[in-house]
């Protein structure tokens, strides 16, 4: 299945199921939007079904990136409410076009495994469902567990463990966040920055801003 990014899927011939992606960036890189861009590619250009879970946005919050994303008005104008008719009509056809789309938003802070896997089995069963995206999964909760864990290498087997559960449905994208380099290291991450979280993942891949240093 193709994502629509040409350079990706060159490199990894496209996402097959069961296949399990990590895609790792230290904050405010883009690994959102590079998740949500698959996620609408797959969806419009495809046709197929796809489940994007959000553990730190709403889903208004989502329909809005999507939105921005699609339109080109931004998430703070649309919040202002202060748009032309041009760009409420972008709004309007842009909505009109989610609702007819197979492209399920869930967003909430308390998303955990047993929710996910429920989630993933009902849209699977009713719609069918082609790829699942969880971001991110460091903030995911654990069978049992009543807090939110910190994402560090210490809460990796809980990671390795809910993407392995989620993703017997589908091909499944996670996103993971990287923390400042090493001491004394600067330039490109190496694939032992995730902290390990991937054992059980057939690819992972490195998003980098070009003035990061």
């Amino acid at each position: 299945m193709q994502t629509g990014l040409t350079d990706f899927d060159e490199i990894t011939e496209g996402l097959e199921p069961g296949q399990l992606l990590v895609v790792a960036a230290r904050p405010s890189v883009g690994k959102t939007a590079f998740g949500m861009n698959i996620a609408d590619h797959v969806t419009r250009r495809r046709k197929k079904a796809v489940a994007f879970f959000s553990m730190e946005m709403t889903k208004r919050e989502l329909t809005q990136r999507l939105i921005a994303m699609r339109t080109g008005v931004s998430v703070a104008a649309q919040c202002s409410g202060k748009l032309d008719g041009d760009q409420w009509a972008k709004i309007s056809e842009c909505q009109a076009g989610i609702e007819g789309e197979q492209l399920f938003l869930i967003g909430h802070p308390a998303i955990g495994v047993p929710y996910a896997r429920a989630v993933a089995r009902k849209l699977k069963r009713q719609h069918g469902l082609d790829l699942i995206v969880l971001d991110y999964i460091g903030l995911m909760k654990g069978e049992g567990q009543n807090r939110t864990p910190k994402p560090n290498a210490g809460n990796r087997q809980y990671r390795q463990q809910s993407a392995q559960d989620i993703r017997r449905f589908r091909p499944v994208l996670v996103r993971i966040r990287t923390y400042a380099a090493r001491a004394g290291r600067t330039g490109y991450r190496s694939y032992a920055d995730l902290g390990r979280p991937s054992a059980h993942s057939q690819f992972g891949t490195f998003l980098q801003h070009q003035n990061f240093q």
